[in-house]
């Protein structure tokens, strides 16, 4: 399926539609069709293996960001582990949203310290890539959940 749409690219985009196809006027569909082809080898290419409790738990915190108005790759970043951060290591009382967050997580985790444990140093070792790719992957699932149509 093709849709027409209108839309306003800023400068970095841009730049990265000229590089594609190595032209000063690119054709933008072309270019951005092409980015989104590249950017799913580069996705699949740095998603880690995660066992299924890792796939259930970063499915969770993207449901928990999805409405937050988070602007730019590194805060999502950020944001994301921070969030990992609270919810396997902290022994803060949460409040509020983030207390049924690290609620779910537990009940993700059957409630074991070791897995949890496990999944935390195994992100700590994780390059941004590969944090964007579980990122993105954890959107798709959570598209499915959602039932919105990709």
């Amino acid at each position: 399926m093709s849709l027409k749409k209108s839309v306003m690219l800023v400068d970095d985009t841009h730049n990265v539609c000229k590089i594609i196809a190595v032209n000063n006027n690119p054709n933008f569909s072309s270019s951005l069709n092409s980015i989104s082809e590249q950017y799913e080898i580069l996705i699949s290419a740095n998603y880690p293996v995660l066992t299924k409790y890792e796939v259930k738990l970063f499915t969770s915190l993207i449901l928990f960001m999805k409405d937050k108005k988070i602007i730019g790759i590194e805060s999502l970043v950020n944001y994301f582990s921070e969030l990992i951060n609270y919810v396997l290591t902290s022994d803060l009382v949460l409040e509020g949203d983030l207390f049924i967050l690290k609620d779910t997580v537990n009940k993700i985790f059957e409630n074991k310290e070791s897995n949890k444990s496990k999944t935390f140093e195994k992100i700590q070792g994780w390059n941004q890539a590969q944090i964007l790719s579980v990122i993105f992957m954890a959107k798709r699932d959570c598209c499915k959940i959602l039932n919105i149509q990709v």
